[in-house]
């Protein structure tokens, strides 16, 4: 018996297209809706401070110091061999507000940008000081009368006057770091060495966490003292490498 294939009608509902949008209007569309994507996700990854600007903002509110300003800014960058893509950003500011000192670091890396791991916030009163990558730096309200400085690091076995360069109205800096022969980052490693351990591989240690006392003397124009600073800087900011 021959079967009758009977064939059914599709129901088709009528698909509502819009209108027909110009080259120009899907430019506009496309570009909204990126920055839409871009807001969302800026939001969702708590909004990271990408200028000094921003950080500043994002300190004053955590440190509840309203009046907070930047004293000096440094930026720089570094790859590290387990970066995929470009370098990292870091950005190192010493700020103050009234006699109280706030000294941070942000790592800006890709979209990511939050407060360096390994560089807690340093907050002193009346005066500044602190080690980063090979150089000493020191603020205080004194220095801005000042013409030139030292500054004398008392370590275990010897002194080390180091020559300052100013960086802004209230910030000196002092190298240390030179890398032709004996320096303070050497010195620190020897008077401050504890558990060392050799081994096939070479040897390990772990280094002392103690204040160095440091003193910054202040000259005028005509070499005079003006006025000396006791500050101190810990040995692990002296070898810290970031």
């Amino acid at each position: 018996m021959k079967q009758l294939h009977i064939k059914r009608p599709v129901l088709r509902l009528p698909v509502w297209k819009g209108p027909r949008l110009s080259r120009k209007t899907r430019i506009v569309r496309n570009l909204l809706l990126s920055v839409l994507s871009a807001a969302v996700l800026y939001a969702a990854m708590d909004f990271p401070p990408y200028t000094v600007d921003a950080m500043m903002d994002r300190m004053r509110r955590n440190y509840l110091m309203p009046d907070l300003e930047p004293v000096y800014v440094l930026e720089d960058s570094h790859t590290y061999s387990d970066d995929h893509f470009p370098g990292r950003h870091y950005t190192y500011i010493i700020a103050r507000s009234g006699e109280d000192y706030l000294a941070f670091q942000y790592d800006t890396h890709l979209w990511s940008s939050e407060l360096f791991v390994a560089r807690s916030p340093v907050l002193s009163e009346g005066s500044f000081c602190a080690a980063r990558i090979g150089v000493l730096y020191a603020a205080a309200p004194a220095m801005a009368n000042a013409a030139t400085a030292t500054a004398a690091v008392e370590t275990l076995t010897e002194t080390f006057v180091l020559e300052g360069e100013r960086l802004s109205g209230e910030v000196f800096s002092f190298p240390y770091r030179n890398g032709t022969g004996p320096d303070l980052s050497t010195a620190v490693d020897f008077a401050y060495l504890e558990n060392y351990q050799s081994g096939p591989n070479g040897y390990s240690y772990s280094l002392e966490k103690a204040d160095i006392p440091v003193t910054v003397t202040l000259y005028d124009d005509a070499g005079r003292i003006q006025d000396t600073l006791s500050l101190t800087v810990s040995t692990y900011d002296i070898n810290s490498w970031y």
